[in-house]
């Protein structure tokens, strides 16, 4: 089986945490120092001694920037409160809690904006960039990346260019162009090594570990991790030196190598007791027992499997689990226990099956970034072509002898251009091809999701307060003075049902399949528009009874889309909506009266909100644009051919 803790752990050390090669020596000293202190200088400390503690004591390194945090707000002071949510997000991060660390770094990033801080903005995104990138959101690692390393080039951060750097040298590892992002490593090597970065270099002999482990160069693999051992004991990097020999481990392990693949599992299982990292504990227990398993002391195994489990329900680590499912299974088929191998067979299957549906979600930024580099091979080729046909022209009236070998030359190169045209159109077609099929995942996932809630927790609550409207009454008679009490809380649970019916109906309306697109559009711009207090006109016309479903359904998202971009953004007052028939095309035309809204501007940045609508556009092949109007505010129309 594939090592199931590289994709969970090597990313861990894709950036650096903050100043850990300065790291300070003497926790003692700062926590005497600190009854001393007050305001400003109590909150370095503060952050000074969560750093003294990371990753060595996860719960000392959060509650010191969380106190941080509090004084620096109480303070009112902007600048310390982006650094100490810094120090939090990356308590999270060594932890492996990236889901908490995402809203911290967000917004640290909105704070920094705001008071324009160039150096603090840079690390935030650097660390949005791990969290985005840990948590499978690669469309946000793409536009993240760019938009961090042209801010870091600008403040000449070349600690942070590197990271950048670095991150693009992961995501050529992702696309699986293996050469590149070997080649990115060992140039980001070369330079680290004429500089004192102990931490960026340790983490490079990591990450280029991982890639040859990827590529079955396991000799290699192991030779990388080896080398980084030692830079992170100089850092005193406990959480790293512990994620290096969990991957030694595995890696022994894949070469049939079960002591000393046991060996470096127990060394990280020691190391994790003071650093308490649940994804460590649980891919050094699986690892382990997959090596009792391969000695058949299956009552260890079973042991040490389980409770591997239980770390990655704990910490929501697919990976892992998949990984535990497969060795369990293999464990009671050797025991023969059939019926909890079959079961374990079937929990395999279906990890297996959500690791899937999480790679078909990557697939979209896999398009986007084959057809970036399409396009720009595109743009060479045919600034290539221009200077040959200059050339070709000079030397014409030189040496009419040459014009021939020329003429023939330029035909075989516009031969050449002609395949390529023909090659990057099956590349598009093959693009749209995969992007419908992840939107109607998604849309089936919308479906089920939201059938579930309805037909599931929604019935229950209805149950629940049909139960609370019956003991409210009997305390009523009982005790008037309490049911009022009981009373507010009916409401509250009604509120509740209520948000959750509008939430399934958001994902998929019930209206949308039974009464048509008109009937969904007038309630959307009811439930979103209207009930945000905007006034609203709504016109359609000369509209289709029925049209395709995909057709349906896309007009209705991207509606969705523009609609929530106007109550975030637009600051708009009145909204003017158009549906209508014209030749063999639909039209939405959607106009606010809000700030405006400059549509290359956002297009250049990757806008997560026009990258989903332009993604539908695409898949339906439609035609999307939106401009400024006359007077002020955002007209845009979407054309699709039906």
């Amino acid at each position: 089986m594939k090592s199931i803790q590289k994709s969970a752990f090597y990313l861990l050390l894709l950036l650096p945490v903050i100043g850990l090669s300065q790291r300070p020596e003497n926790p003692d000293s700062l926590m005497h120092l600190l009854p001393t202190l007050k305001g400003i200088e109590k909150v370095k400390v503060l952050n000074n001694l969560s750093l003294s503690y990371l990753g060595i004591d996860y719960e000392k390194t959060k509650k010191y920037a969380e106190e941080a945090l509090v004084l620096s707000e109480n303070l009112g002071n902007d600048s310390l409160i982006i650094s100490s949510l810094i120090y939090l997000s990356s308590a999270f991060e060594n932890a492996g809690y990236y889901h908490e660390s995402i809203p911290v770094n967000n917004r640290a990033r909105e704070l920094a904006k705001k008071i324009d801080n160039k150096d603090q903005l840079v690390s935030a995104l650097s660390h949005l960039c791990l969290d985005f990138f840990q948590t499978q959101q690669l469309d946000k690692v793409l536009s993240t990346t760019d938009e961090g390393i042209a801010l870091a080039k600008n403040i000449k951060d070349t600690i942070n260019t590197i990271n950048f750097y670095e991150m693009y040298a992961n995501l050529y590892l992702k696309l699986k162009n293996y050469a590149l992002a070997e080649k990115y490593w060992k140039e980001e090597i070369e330079i680290i090594n004429q500089t004192d970065r102990l931490f960026e270099l340790g983490r490079a002999y990591v990450n280029l570990s991982n890639l040859y482990s990827e590529t079955n160069r396991n000799k290699e693999a192991i030779k990388y991790l080896e080398k980084s051992i030692p830079v992170f004991e100089k850092l005193n990097y406990q959480s790293g030196i512990a994620i290096i020999n969990v991957n030694l481990g595995d890696e022994y392990l894949r070469t049939g190598d079960y002591s000393k693949s046991k060996l470096h599992y127990g060394r990280a299982m020691d190391l994790n007791k003071t650093i308490a990292n649940p994804s460590i504990e649980g891919n050094a227990k699986a690892g382990l027992g997959k090596v009792a398993l391969e000695n058949k002391d299956f009552t260890l195994s079973e042991k040490l499997l389980l409770h591997a489990e239980e770390l990655g329900k704990e910490t929501q680590d697919l990976e892992l689990l998949n990984g535990v499912y497969n060795y369990l299974e293999d464990l009671y088929m050797a025991t023969h226990d059939f019926k909890n191998a079959n079961l374990y067979h079937a929990k395999f299957t279906e990890s297996a099956d959500s690791l899937l549906s999480q790679s078909i979600k990557e697939n979209i930024t896999e398009y986007q970034v084959k057809y970036e580099t399409a396009k720009k091979d595109q743009e060479i080729l045919e600034q290539q072509n221009q200077i040959f046909r200059q050339q070709a022209w000079f030397i014409g009236l030189i040496i009419g002898v040459l014009a021939l070998a020329l003429l023939i030359y330029l035909f075989y190169n516009r031969y050449r251009l002609r395949q390529r045209a023909i090659l990057d159109a099956a590349v598009i077609k093959e693009q749209k091809q995969g992007l419908q099929a992840v939107i109607e995942a998604q849309e089936n996932e919308r479906r089920r999701i939201a059938k579930d809630l309805h037909d599931g927790i929604a019935q229950e609550m209805v149950a629940m307060k049909l139960g609370f409207n019956l003991v409210r009454k009997k305390i009523e008679k009982a005790n008037p003075k309490e049911s009022s009490d009981m009373l507010d809380l009916e409401n509250r649970l009604n509120d509740s049902c209520t948000e959750i019916r509008n939430i399934a109906h958001m994902m998929i309306p019930p209206i949308l399949e039974h009464n048509g697109l008109i009937s969904s559009i007038e309630l959307l711009i009811r439930n979103s528009l209207q009930a945000a207090g905007l006034k609203t006109e709504f016109e359609c016309f000369s509209l289709p009874a029925k049209m395709e479903e995909k057709i349906e359904i896309g007009i209705y998202r991207i509606a969705q889309e523009l609609f929530n971009n106007i109550l975030k953004h637009a600051k708009a007052k009145k909204v003017l909506v158009q549906l209508y028939k014209a030749g063999d095309s639909v039209i939405l035309r959607v106009e606010d009266d809000g700030i405006g809204f400059d549509y290359e501007e956002e297009k250049k940045k990757g806008s997560m909100g026009l990258l989903n609508i332009l993604s539908r556009v695409n898949a339906l092949e439609g035609n999307f644009v939106s401009e400024r109007a006359t007077k002020k505010g955002t007209i845009s129309t979407l054309r699709i051919q039906i």
